[in-house]
């Protein structure tokens, strides 16, 4: 055979085009969709391979049904924590104002967002449906809000899914506004995709797979055919294979009709995963009627079943009766008789929020993953009155105060019965099964419940308690050291710390008759070549000794923070000549008589490129706490004061270059022979009256008439008000649209030369208004609209719109706006203002209400 002969050529054919059926009209909706397709059509065919221009039919019909769908999930709420993001979706009915998208953009919690068409015109959606196990839901718009754009819809033909379909995939693909990608189908009955564990996950259902290409954006995307029908409905992709993966339909259309004719959407379940079944959930309606891990689904009423689709219409249409169910096991045909059961009622639909943690009944999703009981109180998101970080992630309760918690109710009922102050045990488990107790101060408990016709999630305050727990005097022997000062550890009851201003030193106050020696503490600093021991708990929290010496004493220079935080500044430390000392991040040092010498403690500098916290240990005298030890003592209230400036040490060299005086250097080496050295200015704090009259680069040469060498000698600052400014304690904060602002503290004002305004934003919570709005951290608020607001009375009073224009700027001192959507309804404007009266110390205003 002539190698020639292995190519063939193919003369072009032109298709026919199609015809309109004949009671259709020329000007219908499905007459024109049918011309356009027989236009389509024309396209030449070359051999066995049909190339479609789509683009027409995308211009035309197509687009006009796409949005793309701003959006945030106001709190965490069962897999997903707090967002705000941006996806797609198509509109299905455009009398009604039905959009269809993804579960996870329809949120399974709070839902705030807006739909954009292709001509920028905004209308505000809410969420009317979301599956409780598939990757679907609808929004909801009024369509008489749409002004200036002819809508389109796009109709649902799941039908039409098959191997080979040449495919158009339309949406906001990775940001943009309308992004079309082709593919072709290449598999119809692909397991739904496997995200890990703590996200969503959809299940019982197979997927359709593609090789399209899409990136973030795209989820809610339609996967249209040359029919201009919906097909499917893209979820989620694979970048490394350039693979994606859609939802099919069947159930989606059938939810729509049942909304659209407003009816509740019906969903079965017997809590198990299949075809084989992987997992059955303990306690769920396929445990309890036998069924185990393995077994093979044949049948249900006596119809086979092969596909999921089946398998969900069965289900939905059974609930609260029983199904006859064969599966095959070990070879052997076994039949069981298993009652259906309605998956919202173990789908959660409210949330508890209280001293910001977060907490609703665990959801079908995550106890399908983790294969456990669908009961118990799962915590969305730990914070505050329930510190318990340490479990890990997907903490449930099980307990509080030995009271079962199987739901969101009967934990409500324990927890409003517990007084203020009181501790008591959380029985909880994440991988394994941990005890813990925890304490706090009762905050507002808010309960917020789902309303799907109107998209809002209403709250419902609830009442703390008015008894506030008595501290109950304990006593307990303690594991002894040969070390007289040191003993093993006890938990004390504390009416509160207090927190030095420069020097990070935080003192309980002690209540009751807790067996605790008082520990003789040094009047002294450290000097080198002392000898000292080291006192400090290693892993096991068993107490360990350390011998070690004073290696260098001097001052420490701990860098900037970016977003500003506290740091110790203007103090002398000291380290020790072992590298054992560096496994221990806090510690006691005493002399070899046991007297008290000195604190190990430990600093976290800014991350490095490679992402790791920069970690600092040092030594600190145990003389520096006396000013605050002393008052205590007397049972008064310590009175600190700061001069307001940051320090650094020059030599005696350096200034002289900086202009000091001959004279000088004798008196300076008659004071301190062992410290030849000035103190300079390096940093003033910002709207300090030491602003007013010391400069950046000022060498300080003698406080109250004595020559000043060291740090030591500004310390009678905390008690002399000729020299100090006490320390600028916050009086006052703000939350609104999800950030929190107040007046700037020292540390941003140590990095500013001038404030641009005292309305500093230090927190913005994900999935809020000012978050999404780009409301940064470490941002001044300059004006709100037209007027200034250079505090946060001025912010208060001019922030009220429901759209409100915000002038910012940042520590780099570039200037922006931005636009905040509020929602007063998740995100109110609340005022904190002290109050020592209060049993937190502070009062909450809220401005809203």
């Amino acid at each position: 055979m002539d190698d020639d002969s292995r190519f063939q050529t193919h003369t072009p054919v032109p298709l026919r085009q199609a015809r309109p059926p004949e009671n259709a009209t020329a000007d219908s909706e499905l007459g024109s969709k049918r011309s356009l397709f027989a236009q389509l059509m024309k396209t030449p065919r070359i051999g066995r391979h049909r190339s479609l221009d789509l683009g027409a039919l995308v211009a035309e019909s197509a687009v006009n049904a796409i949005v793309t769908i701003r959006f945030c999930q106001t709190v965490a709420f069962d897999t997903t924590s707090a967002v705000a993001s941006e996806a797609s979706g198509f509109v299905v009915d455009k009398e009604r104002g039905i959009i269809l998208t993804n579960r996870h953009v329809a949120c399974a919690g709070p839902f705030v967002g807006e739909a954009v068409f292709q001509n920028r015109e905004q209308v505000n959606v809410h969420t009317i449906y979301r599956d409780p196990i598939h990757d679907f839901g609808f929004l909801k718009y009024s369509p008489s809000d749409v002004k200036y754009y002819d809508v389109h819809e796009l109709p649902l033909d799941p039908s039409r899914a098959k191997l080979g379909t040449e495919i158009r995939i339309i949406g906001n693909d990775a940001g943009e506004e309308l992004s079309i990608l082709a593919g072709q189908i290449s598999r119809i009955d692909r397991n739904a995709p496997d995200f890990g564990p703590m996200t969503y996950n959809d299940f019982n259902t197979f997927y359709l797979q593609a090789a399209a290409s899409s990136s973030g954006g795209s989820s809610g995307s339609p996967v249209i055919d040359i029919h201009g029908s919906a097909i499917a409905l893209q979820a989620a992709g694979r970048n490394e294979g350039a693979t994606d993966f859609f939802l099919p339909l069947d159930r989606v259309k059938r939810a729509l009709e049942l909304v659209q004719a407003g009816k509740p959407v019906d969903r079965g379940d017997i809590q198990v995963q299949f075809h084989v079944a992987e997992t059955v959930l303990p306690e769920g309606p396929g445990d309890i009627a036998g069924l185990v891990t393995g077994d093979v689904l044949v049948s249900i009423n006596e119809r086979i079943v092969t596909k999921f689709a089946d398998l969900d219409e069965i289900l939905d249409n059974s609930i609260g009766k029983q199904v006859r169910t064969v599966i095959e096991r070990d070879g052997d045909r076994v039949e069981h008789m298993i009652e259906v059961q309605d998956v919202n009622s173990i789908t959660p639909d409210r949330f508890v929020e209280m001293g910001g943690a977060v907490l609703h009944n665990l959801s079908y999703q995550l106890a399908r993953y983790y294969c456990v009981q669908a009961t118990g109180v799962f915590v969305a998101q730990v914070w505050g009155m329930l510190p318990l970080e340490d479990a890990g992630e997907g903490v449930v309760i099980r307990s509080v105060d030995g009271h079962e918690t199987p739901t969101l109710d009967d934990f409500i009922q324990v927890i409003r019965r517990i007084p203020d102050r009181t501790r008591v045990p959380v029985v909880y488990y994440s991988l394994n099964d941990i005890h813990e107790e925890t304490s706090g101060h009762w905050t507002d408990m808010n309960i917020y419940t789902r309303s799907d016709d109107t998209g809002v999630w209403e709250c419902e305050t609830v009442d703390p308690p008015s008894e506030v727990c008595q501290v109950e005097q304990q006593t307990a022997r303690f594991a002894t050291s040969a070390n007289p000062n040191c003993a093993d550890y006890h938990s004390v009851a504390d009416s509160g710390p207090l927190l030095h201003a420069m020097d990070d030193q935080c003192i309980p106050k002690l209540l009751g008759k807790t067996p605790v020696r008082t520990a003789q503490l040094a009047t002294k600093g450290n000097s080198e070549g002392d000898q000292l021991m080291l006192h400090a708990y290693n892993d096991g929290k068993g107490l360990a000794s350390i011998r070690a010496m004073v290696s260098t004493v001097g001052p420490m220079t701990i860098t900037k923070h970016s977003p500003p935080r506290f740091r110790s500044i203007n103090a002398d430390w000291f380290k020790l000549d072992t590298r054992a000392a560096q496994k221990y991040n806090t510690g006691v040092l005493t002399d070899m008589d046991g007297v008290v010498s000195g604190m190990w403690v430990s600093y976290i500098d800014d991350m490095d490129d490679e992402g790791t916290n920069n970690e600092y240990f040092y030594g600190l005298d145990v003389c520096k706490i006396l000013p605050v030890l002393e008052p205590l003592r007397r049972d008064e209230h310590p009175k600190l004061r700061t001069l307001g400036v940051e320090l650094s040490t020059i030599s005696l060299v350096e200034a002289r270059h900086l202009g000091l005086d001959r004279s000088w250097i004798g008196r300076i080496e008659d004071v301190s022979p062992h410290h030849r050295q000035l103190l300079m200015i390096s940093r003033i704090v910002c709207g300090s009256r030491c602003s007013d009259v010391l400069n950046p680069l000022d060498v300080v040469l003698t406080v109250d008439g004595k020559v000043a060498t060291q740090f030591a000698d500004f310390d009678r600052a905390f008690s002399a008000p000729s020299l100090t400014l006490q320390v600028l304690r916050h009086k006052q904060v703000v939350e609104w649209s999800g950030a929190i602002l107040h007046e700037p503290h020292t540390a941003v004002r140590q990095q500013c030369r001038q404030l641009p305004s005292r309305t500093y934003v230090s927190y913005n919570a994900y999935g809020s208004p000012a978050y999404t709005a780009g409301m940064a951290p470490t941002s001044f608020v300059t004006h709100v609209e037209d007027m200034e607001t250079p505090d946060l009375d001025a912010f208060l009073s001019t922030a009220k719109s429901s759209f409100v224009c915000v002038r910012i700027v940042g520590l780099d001192k570039i200037p922006s706006v931005i636009s905040v959507k509020l929602n007063t309804h998740y995100w109110p404007t609340v005022e904190l203002v002290k109050d020592s009266s209060r049993p937190n110390g502070w009062n909450r205003i809220h401005y809203d209400s």
